[in-house]
């Protein structure tokens, strides 16, 4: 697939490699989740270093005293009018 042809494209002696990943994938079936969580037993969630991989989890709760009021509000909003929205894209 296209993801295997990039991470098998990055190579050099003498240094450390690496492919980052930033992303929210849409669903339990994208190849991300699949390849990274589900096949590696790692939970959603998770902060912590697996095998090759550091997996760090943020949420708009680490910036809060830095977001606009509009912001809070608006995520406020949807947590109560479509929480199923609210826990996928604003808390990953």
């Amino acid at each position: 697939d296209v993801f295997d042809k990039i991470d098998f494209s990055i190579r050099a002696k003498g240094i450390q490699n690496r492919v980052i990943l930033v992303l929210n994938p849409a669903t339990k079936e994208h190849f991300i989740y699949k390849r990274f969580f589900e096949q590696r037993g790692v939970q959603a969630g998770t902060n912590d270093i697996i095998k090759d991989t550091t997996y760090i989890h943020t949420t708009y709760l680490d910036n809060y005293k830095h977001l606009s009021e509009s912001f809070i509000t608006q995520v406020e909003q949807m947590k109560l009018s479509n929480p199923n929205k609210y826990n996928h894209v604003i808390m990953g």
